[in-house]
């Protein structure tokens, strides 16, 4: 059905679209997001699932059993990874506060003494997911930083995206990419659900914070209810694309009016 390549082929546009627009403005493919010339103009940039791309990272094939069950190594092992993340940070703020050269290496001493703390929160965090919260967490943290060339991740989990369709492959995962480019996401899109009965149901199950859950809305409920013709829908954070363009270290960089930035 044509609900169903609604995501497929807001894809393929993008693809085509914006590698045209980069070597019109540069002159050529400076910024390398000419992607696979053998293939057609709209099927150039990598397609991969969500699934998969984790998989060729960190060896770790998601069966939707949690983490801790599936592979307790990597669950260590990621846990680690994050008490790292957080000793890097925690090392840059010190060394850019007016803390006194001769007292730094004390005032670190004492903020590693509680990583036995940090790293049992760690794991009560990670291990608290859903196996789907834990593959997004996953791929956003140790996957889509390195992953440099444009690449559409596809087959999110549904009840991450509540909004997307289900797909007719595995309704486990939504008919949704995320492109990836320069380690950061530049747009999302999906197929546009628009069954009632299953829209509200996904509402009703939906995971992650609370300030980022959809709120039930029963009038979208009811307008459904009507009827509404298959559809897709997008969205293009044209800051990222252009401070990416630009190697813009911050987004605060590319905003229009430079004046009117919050400090």
């Amino acid at each position: 059905p044509a609900s169903s390549r609604a995501a497929n082929d807001i894809a393929a546009t993008i693809d085509s679209k914006r590698a045209a627009t980069v070597r019109e403005r540069s002159g050529g493919c400076v910024i390398d997001l000419c992607g696979d010339e053998s293939k057609p103009i709209g099927q150039r940039w990598r397609r991969v699932k969500m699934v998969d791309i984790v998989a060729e990272h960190l060896f770790w094939r998601f069966d939707k059993r949690p983490l801790q069950d599936a592979d307790p190594d990597l669950f260590h092992a990621l846990v680690e990874a994050s008490l790292e993340e957080s000793a890097a940070f925690l090392h840059s703020r010190i060394s850019e506060t007016e803390t006194p050269f001769p007292l730094r290496p004390q005032l670190l001493e004492s903020i590693l003494k509680t990583v036995p703390h940090f790293r049992e929160s760690a794991a009560r965090f990670l291990g608290s997911l859903t196996p789907q919260e834990q593959l997004v967490d996953v791929y956003e943290r140790f996957v889509e930083p390195n992953l440099t060339s444009p690449t559409f991740v596809t087959h999110v989990p549904s009840v991450c995206i509540p909004l997307a369709r289900p797909s007719e492959e595995d309704p486990y995962f939504a008919e949704v990419y995320e492109l990836a480019i320069n380690g950061t996401e530049i747009s999302p899109g999906y197929t546009e659900l628009n069954d009632p009965d299953v829209q509200e149901q996904l509402f009703r199950q939906q995971v992650g914070d609370e300030a980022e859950r959809q709120q039930i809305d029963e009038d979208f409920l009811n307008a459904l209810k009507y009827g509404m013709p298959p559809a897709g829908g997008m969205g293009l954070g044209v800051d990222r694309l252009v401070a990416m363009l630009t190697g813009a270290p911050s987004l605060r960089d590319v905003i229009l009016f430079p004046l009117m930035r919050p400090r």
